[in-house]
């Protein structure tokens, strides 16, 4: 019968009792060892993400993923696909993930399929546990530093499954100003610790279907406009950012006010952008005058109702 639990992995967890050695060996050898695990014959190391489709009906997307890294921390191997993080649930294995913020309509609800278009096993693996953050009082200096310690959740690697074991997960729906978005994760990686294999997918079609929904995909945030088609991979921007003199396009020049009481116990007057100051800033002369003067620069330049 297979040992439950890997025998590098068992290596590892009985020596966490001396964490601090343990983490200066596998720095020096995280240096010395890094790999590259190809998953294709692209020429890139980061993931490529395709936008199909984008529309107040749907939104579809491909990500295409060339190969992750591999390091050794003693005899176990911490793996990441550039550009992206790790999952950092504490003693369970550390493995990446993908997110991408999506550009959707207003709606009702949204709902997200996936079609897993390939798939590859690598066996004999044996995947490093996210650590946990512990406070580091050696450095000393009355600052808080954070060191990692190694643990082992025993359940988690004693388990003949993969994990995570879903692929795709929606997340934090949300809005930035008028454009509503929401956060699709991708675990293109999933880890089986008692067969000691990866199964990875990198090829992945996403589809994101909206119930109900009205008005535009994309709203047109004035001088964010940028940002968002930065932040989006569906947002299609117009370049407009606060660099650009705006209120000449728009023929308008905003106004700005001071509030300083809130009668009805809210703002009480529309905005396009608000500041808050601490009193001090509000009482002191010098402060005020440089805070008037960057509310005139928006209000003349962009516009902006304060």
């Amino acid at each position: 019968m297979k040992n439950s639990t890997p025998p590098r992995l068992r290596l590892a967890y009985l020596k966490s009792a001396a964490w601090i050695i343990f983490l200066v060996l596998g720095f020096t050898q995280k240096i010395q060892a890094q790999d590259w695990i190809p998953f294709n014959a692209m020429d890139a190391d980061e993931p490529v993400c395709k936008v199909l489709n984008s529309d107040c009906d749907s939104v579809v997307f491909n990500v295409q993923i060339p190969g992750m890294y591999e390091e050794y921390v003693d005899s176990l191997q911490r793996i990441w696909i550039q550009g992206f993080s790790a999952m950092d649930s504490s003693g369970c294995p550390e493995l990446p993930v993908l997110n991408y913020l999506i550009a959707i309509p207003d709606c009702d609800s949204v709902n997200l399929g996936f079609v897993l278009n390939d798939s590859i096993i690598l066996s004999n693996r044996y995947i490093y546990s996210a650590p946990e953050m512990i406070e580091d009082t050696a450095q000393g200096g009355g600052y808080v530093y954070l060191a990692e310690q190694f643990t082992y959740n025993t359940s988690c690697y004693t388990t003949d499954t993969l994990y995570p074991g879903y692929v795709t997960e929606l997340t934090g729906k949300g809005a930035f100003r008028t454009q509503n978005c929401i956060r699709v994760l991708l675990y293109p990686v999933q880890y089986n610790p008692v067969e000691d294999q990866l199964k990875i997918y990198p090829d992945i079609d996403v589809k994101l279907t909206f119930y109900n929904s009205s008005g535009t995909i994309n709203e047109n945030l004035g001088i964010f406009n940028e940002i968002a088609g930065n932040a989006m991979i569906n947002y299609q921007s117009d370049g407009m950012n606060a660099s650009i003199n705006t209120a000449i396009y728009n023929d308008t020049i905003g106004s700005w006010q001071w509030i300083d009481t809130f009668p009805n116990g809210h703002l009480g007057v529309p905005c396009d952008y608000l500041l808050i100051t601490h009193k001090d800033f509000y009482d002191d002369t010098i402060a005020r005058n440089k805070i008037n003067q960057l509310a005139q620069h928006r209000a003349f330049f962009n516009g902006l109702m304060w």
